[in-house]
């Protein structure tokens, strides 16, 4: 974002705290169980698994017409300058 650039990802957990529908493009997605061997202490934990369809639909759309995303992309970056540091 600070680069001037726009952003896709999953709209979960730390991505959230940087990333909103007037930052970037949150993808959306489903909560699935983490399995054993997965990820260390696995069990109660789960994945927000991103939903691949949208994430497309999201990237045809900045592909098709990257100048729409100027002015979020715009807004994005002096939210990052207002509120982060390098």
């Amino acid at each position: 974002m600070l680069l001037g650039k726009p952003v896709i990802a999953t709209d979960y957990a730390a991505s959230q705290d940087l990333l909103s529908a007037a930052t970037g493009y949150p993808v959306r997605f489903k909560l699935v169980p983490v399995c054993e061997g997965d990820y260390p202490f696995a069990e109660g934990q789960v994945w927000a698994e991103p939903d691949v369809s949208h994430a497309a639909i999201l990237m045809r759309e900045l592909c098709d017409d990257p100048a729409r995303a100027a002015p979020l992309v715009r807004h994005a970056r002096e939210h990052m300058q207002a509120h982060f540091s390098y």
